[in-house]
């Protein structure tokens, strides 16, 4: 089901209000968090093809989706400490592509209230955005390959850029046209 951005907002804010005070493990409700995600943009895993506890050579992938994402997963006492996780996520995406079938396009490192978005093939090699889950209704945009859509990333200013340069077009042309008249 498309889902319209002001119905995906709304899903996240309950979404981040439901987590917001989870302490637990990673181990017990990271399927149930990654589900729930999902649903927030309409997605229904299975039937996507999405998997959890994918096996590579270095370890488990807590959520392999083929040609979309790899979701890392650690427990809320690690929110602060996400960036000495890094490495083991770019080696779980560099490990998951086959000549035939490439790497996932985006990689999210997660510890359930704050989350880090990659896109692992891409120019650079800092994370794409960084956001904690009372700012996922807000920032619902980094997530929306989860959604089948393009995400719109804090630094990828491509699209912002295009936009202006098209109001500036217009504003000139119609300058033109009022000179000309």
């Amino acid at each position: 089901m498309a889902l319209q951005g002001e119905e995906i907002r709304r899903r996240l804010r309950e979404f981040a209000a439901a987590w917001g005070g989870y302490t637990g493990t990673e181990r017990s409700e990271a399927q149930t968090f990654l589900n729930g995600l999902l649903e927030c943009y309409g997605t229904d895993r299975r039937a996507e093809g999405a998997r959890f506890e994918e096996r590579t050579v270095d370890g488990f992938m807590d959520l392999f989706w083929p040609g979309v994402c790899i979701v890392e997963m650690k427990r809320p006492s690690e929110t602060r400490k996400l960036h000495e996780h890094r490495e083991q996520m770019l080696r779980y995406w560099q490990s998951s592509g086959t000549p035939a079938t490439p790497a996932p396009r985006y990689v999210v490192l997660c510890a359930f209230h704050r989350f880090e978005v990659w896109e692992p093939g891409a120019l650079y090699t800092e994370s794409r955005t960084v956001f904690d889950l009372v700012e996922l209704p807000d920032h619902l945009d980094a997530l929306l390959f989860l959604a089948g859509g393009r995400p719109v990333f804090v630094h990828d200013q491509t699209e912002v850029t295009r936009e202006a340069v098209e109001l500036v077009t217009d504003v000139y042309r119609r300058l033109q046209e009022r000179t000309a008249a």
